[in-house]
């Protein structure tokens, strides 16, 4: 995605719109999740590249668009900033007349927007033919674990939320339920403290996962200076992972990891424990200094993903984090499998989820069936986009309620803004709904639905660390301008600025209204919720209901559960349920 920082004071553009125009199955089921809900958006977006100074002018006066000197800088003096000749960055032909379709038939645009996933199979496949890198990173993974060592996945944007669900929705669930085992005697002896030795980071910690902070993606220093903040030493395994391959502050992160390698003990030791995984093709991105000091370096290993353009182009969420989440996903798992089959037997392995003897080739061709089953489903989900198009259109409001899939469809909620110039969510200070779409899920108040979402504390910058380094090492006026303001809005209290809890309080003051849209997202063992009539997701609906509102949801079944989900429909809260979206996973 573009670099922004040059943009940050307010220009006179239009406004943002807010009305109008285990580790195996919870990993396939997010990334299914994932793909349904990214591709439920029915707002479509086109981009014009303004590649004839001479015409500049012209355009800016039909678009009554005064340009800030900041934006000039850009244009004029930013050259390793400008990234519309990364294949990232170009139209799909299969997606070519998207939008006209999304206007005449939603379900066919759909179906065109699916039909782009069969790339990110193919590459799948192709790297499953030479597996090295990846099985080298499992083992290193391994290894971390034995040794206590830290495990840091590093994102900026779209990959932060993907490092921040690598914790928070495969990790820590994972581990918090072999607590609950009776073979976790038997592991604790030597993982005692598993669930704590991976860290999923993004470019301005957690209060990143609402929106980007101006300045901070276009900074080197950023990451090395969260790679210092988060404590990461010699020895732990670094996984920087960018959609493009050029951001800086992802690059800044593995190189500033590198350097803690100052006398390596051989090349394997490096390459061992610093990983580089991108999406674009090697030749297009060496141009940028930045991104060839990594590619050329010999000592960090580079994970190639490149699956082409994107379906929405240069909306890198989808295609390259996709392909990028499941990789990373398939490591975990077959570093999980491999850490723990000597302390348990294949029945034990079994109960947690883990098929046997399956080799990391065997993992990536998984992805060919998550996403056939989801690209089944169209007809299904174009139903819930008209749906909620037309609450849109009307002037109403949607909020997507969901538990395991939290993170998961909080991500699409945010990534919605920035892609199609919508306002980000709400803060508790409006006095009314201004976002489009807000988030709930089972708590009793903001602190408990933030614990719930991240699985831990929330962690905000300590401007100490930062603000010092920024006003001595930010050459660049504006980049350090942005930067310094935005720091501003990363402690702690940002957490307090919003809340995502189904509670009264909230009901009471960002509560359903006629014609409002209630999506519910409900995971494998969460189905039978719908028939529990004191279950969250059931009051959930039946609020929805009597504020007749309208209802839908998306259902993520896997094979056990696929037969019983019709069990007891009658028992369902009554209310104009327009949509229910069923994909099955492994």
């Amino acid at each position: 995605m573009a670099q922004n920082y040059w943009s940050t004071k307010k220009e006179k553009l239009p406004e943002p719109t807010s009305l109008g125009d285990s580790p195996e199955r919870m990993k396939n089921l997010n990334v299914a999740l994932f793909g349904a809900l990214v591709l439920c958006n029915s707002a479509l977006a086109s981009s014009v590249l303004i590649s004839d100074v001479d015409s500049t002018p012209k355009l800016l006066e039909t678009l009554k668009i005064t340009p800030s000197q900041e934006s000039v800088d850009y244009v004029n003096n930013k050259k390793q900033f400008q990234l519309n000749g990364l294949l990232t960055e170009q139209r799909h032909p299969k997606t070519w007349n998207l939008s006209y379709k999304a206007q005449s038939k939603p379900s066919d645009a759909l179906k065109m927007l699916f039909s782009v996933d069969e790339d990110v199979t193919k590459r799948l496949l192709t790297l499953g033919e030479n597996p090295q890198y990846l099985e080298q990173a499992s083992r290193s993974i391994k290894i971390a674990l034995k040794e206590k060592k830290k495990i840091y996945i590093y994102g900026c944007g779209a990959t932060g939320r993907l490092a921040k669900q690598i914790e928070s929705s495969f990790w820590r669930p994972f581990w918090k339920r072999l607590k609950r085992t009776s073979s976790w005697e038997k592991i604790k002896v030597v993982y005692p403290d598993g669930e704590d030795e991976l860290i999923g980071e993004m470019t301005g910690g957690d209060r990143g996962l609402i929106s980007s902070i101006p300045g901070f993606e276009d900074l080197q220093l950023m990451g090395s200076l969260q790679l210092q903040d988060r404590g990461i030493q010699r020895g732990d395994v670094v996984f920087a992972i960018t959609e493009g391959g050029e951001t800086s502050s992802v690059i800044g992160t593995i190189l500033a990891a590198a350097k803690q390698y100052i006398n390596p003990l051989n090349s394997q030791e490096t390459q061992s424990h610093l990983y580089f995984i991108y999406n674009n093709p090697d030749n297009v991105l060496t141009p940028f200094g930045r991104s060839q000091s990594v590619i050329q370096n010999p000592e960090i290993t580079k994970i190639r993903l490149f699956t082409g353009p994107q379906s929405v182009a240069g909306s890198t969420r989808m295609q390259a984090t996709t392909s990028e989440m499941f990789v990373m996903g398939v490591i975990l798992e077959d570093a999980l499998y491999n850490s723990l089959k000597g302390i348990l037997d294949e029945r034990e392995l079994k109960d947690l989820g883990f098929a046997p003897r399956r080799k990391i080739e065997n993992r990536l061709q998984d992805f060919n069936l998550i996403q056939k089953a989801v690209a089944e489903k169209y007809k299904d989900i174009s139903q819930l986009t008209v749906l909620e198009s037309q609450t849109y259109k009307g002037g109403h409001f949607s909020t997507y309620f969901a538990k395991e899939g939290l993170i998961t469809v909080f991500t699409d909620s945010t990534e919605r803004a920035p892609t199609f110039h919508l306002l980000s969510l709400d803060t508790v200070k409006e006095p009314k709904r201004k976002s489009l779409i807000q988030v709930w899920t089972e708590a009793q108040n903001k602190d408990e639905a933030w614990k719930n979402f991240l699985g831990r504390k929330f962690h905000g910058l300590d401007s100490k660390l930062y603000e010092g380094p920024f006003k001595s090492e930010i050459d660049d006026p504006f980049l350090k301008e942005a930067s310094l303001r935005g720091l501003q809005d990363t402690g702690d209290d940002q957490q307090f600025l919003y809340d995502f809890s189904f509670s009264e309080e909230n009901r009471k003051l960002r509560g359903a209204q006629k014609n409002d849209l209630g999506v519910l997202i409900l995971m494998p063992n969460e189905i039978t919720d719908l028939f529990e009539s004191t279950s969250s997701s059931y009051q959930f609906l039946k609020y929805f209901s009597q504020r007749k509102a309208n209802i839908a949801a998306i259902l993520i079944e896997g094979q056990k559960n696929k037969k019983g989900s019709g069990k007891n429909k009658k028992t369902l809260p009554k209310g104009r349920c327009h949509s229910s979206s069923n994909s099955s996973s492994r």
